[in-house]
């Protein structure tokens, strides 16, 4: 089975990935930043929209971008650069009217240390095709 859910994170992941932008659709601990992760957001699927039609649901989607290690001078630069990628990549293509928040950065602790991020939350629609028996 293919899940619709699953097509519109990889669809975000491939996005980035096509604009030089490393990112993946899972969390794992020994991620290497600079990285963006296309996760579930905690409101995963959510109440209905005014643009939603019948086949549709509002879908929430956290991007958790990962500049690099706290004591590397460049970290800073890299989530500079992968959070612009990311917002540019999104506009482009149509996502970026989807963005409801970019947080303040973060301290994550990783399996290779400390690393600085931000939470970028975005809602999209996904449709599905239903069938009947």
């Amino acid at each position: 089975m293919s899940s619709e859910l699953r097509k519109a994170r990889q669809e975000i992941v491939d996005l980035l990935n096509d604009r030089g932008i490393r990112a993946y659709g899972y969390n794992s601990k020994d991620i290497i930043p600079p990285i963006v992760l296309v996760l579930p957001s905690s409101r995963y699927v959510r109440t209905a929209r005014a643009d939603q039609t019948m086949n549709s649901w509002p879908v929430g989607f956290t991007l958790l971008v990962v500049g690099g290690q706290y004591d590397e001078p460049s970290t800073l630069d890299a989530l500079d650069d992968y959070l612009e990628g990311t917002l540019v990549a999104l506009a482009e293509s149509g996502f970026g009217p989807s963005i409801s928040d970019v947080s303040d950065p973060v301290w994550l602790d990783l399996k290779l240390g400390r690393a600085v991020g931000v939470q970028l939350d975005m809602e999209i629609l996904v449709g599905y095709n239903r069938t009947t028996d």
